[in-house]
């Protein structure tokens, strides 16, 4: 009889050690996808500025483009265009 009191008092043991691994498994995974998540986010975003940086160095180049032709158009003998 006491052997299966042991037994039993052995398996509810486990079981609740068990349970306590699982939950901090579930604890560092739970981590993981959240740094995971986070450098996901961080990734997306330098992607996105470095985007709008291009776009930005290609607007600012296109206007400088046009404000240079603007001031050269009344200059004698320049027929459009970049100046050299």
């Amino acid at each position: 009889m006491f052997n299966h009191l042991t037994a039993l008092i052995n398996t509810i043991a486990n079981l609740a050690g068990n349970k306590q691994n699982l939950q901090t498994a579930n604890q560092h995974l739970a981590s993981l996808v959240h740094t995971q998540a986070l450098a996901a986010t961080k990734q997306a975003a330098d992607a996105a500025a470095a985007h709008y940086d291009k776009m930005q160095e290609d607007l600012v180049r296109a206007s400088l483009a046009r404000i240079r032709e603007a001031q050269r158009a009344d200059w004698p003998g320049w027929t459009g265009g970049l100046a050299p």
